[in-house]
C-alpha cells in the first residue's frame, strides 16, 4: 500500500467519497494517508470527506508548496533541499512576493519576443532591487 493517496472527489466510475470509504476498509490501508482533492466542495462536503476517512483536503488549483507542506505534516517528514535558495517559502503559504505589475508586464513582453537574455537580466534586477521577490526571480535565472 502506498504511503499517500491523492484522491480526486469527482471521477467517472466512482466518486471519491465512496473510493475513500472502500480504501479505508482494506486491512493494509490503515497507515496510508489520503488527501482528498477537488475544485468545488462546500464546507459540509469537506467535513463529509474527512468523516469518510480522508486525512486532509486540498482545494484545486493548489500550489505545489501547499502540497509539500501538507505531505510534511501528514508523513512527519522534513524536506531537504540541495540548495537553500531553492527551498520554497512554505511558512509564507500563499503570500509569496511577486514583482510589481509593470515588471510582470515586462516579463510578458520579453517572453513574447523570445528575449531570453532580457528575461534573465530583469530577474537579476528584481532580485537585487526587491529582495522579497528572490524566490520568484530565481525561477527565471540559470
Amino acid at each position: 500500500m502506498p504511503d499517500v493517496v491523492l484522491m480526486d472527489l469527482v471521477m467517472p466510475e466512482m466518486d471519491g467519497f465512496v473510493a475513500i470509504q472502500q480504501l479505508r476498509k482494506l486491512p493494509t490501508a490503515a497507515p496510508c494517508c489520503i488527501i482528498a482533492i477537488s475544485a468545488t466542495v462546500s464546507e459540509a462536503q469537506r467535513r463529509q470527506v474527512l468523516t469518510a476517512g480522508a486525512d486532509a483536503f486540498l482545494e484545486k488549483p493548489f500550489k505545489h508548496e501547499k502540497l509539500l507542506e501538507l505531505l510534511a505534516q501528514l508523513l512527519h517528514v522534513e524536506w531537504e533541499y540541495a540548495n537553500e535558495e531553492e527551498k520554497p517559502p512554505l511558512e509564507l503559504g500563499n503570500e509569496i512576493a511577486f514583482p510589481p505589475t509593470d515588471s510582470l508586464l515586462e516579463f510578458l513582453e520579453l517572453s513574447k519576443l523570445g528575449h531570453i537574455q532580457g528575461i534573465i537580466e530583469l530577474a537579476h534586477a528584481l532580485e537585487k532591487n526587491i529582495p522579497n521577490t528572490k524566490f520568484f526571480a530565481k525561477k527565471f535565472t540559470p
